[in-house]
């Protein structure tokens, strides 16, 4: 999927709700993945235009490999599903979660202002990691219960 800018998600958005025309539709004509489509149409009905001001997203999740237990914690565009920055760890302890933030920061320099949405786990919830978001004039939202693959 290409990137598109703010005045285009807008655009889509607003055919999506004044205009009625179908997540499908939109999905075909723009040529964007069906689910990240819906996803961003969602996001910006829920929390408005705004919302597309404040692109990052903070998951973590574990997996087995070679029967190993391994944590993922990647940073995603909340719009367009890209990897902006990611660290894997044998544990999923405050390491894991500063450097997927200073990977971050070391790869997209203008970071001021997003909003990372997190779940409430205690690496997110650490002065560390809050220093660390303030220090960068990066804000915090913080959900109630974790949902790896939608943070809405």
């Amino acid at each position: 999927m290409s990137k598109f800018n703010k005045e285009q998600k807008t655009e889509i958005y607003r055919k999506w709700k004044d205009e009625k025309i179908s997540i499908s539709q939109l999905s075909k004509a723009y040529k964007m993945n069906l689910a990240n489509l819906d996803y961003m149409l969602r996001l910006i009905d829920m929390h408005g235009t705004n919302i597309l001001n404040t692109r990052k997203r903070v998951y973590s999740t574990e997996f087995h490999l070679n029967s190993e237990k391994l944590y993922l914690s990647p940073i995603l565009d909340g719009c367009g599903g890209d990897i902006v920055s990611i660290s894997i760890s044998r544990h999923p302890d405050m390491d894991l979660v500063m450097t997927m933030l200073d990977k971050a920061v070391v790869k997209e320099a203008a970071l001021n202002n997003c909003t990372f949405h997190t779940d409430q786990g205690c690496q997110y919830q650490s002065p560390q990691y809050q220093r660390a978001l303030q220090l960068r004039a990066l804000l915090k939202a913080c959900l109630e219960k974790a949902i790896p693959w939608m943070m809405v």
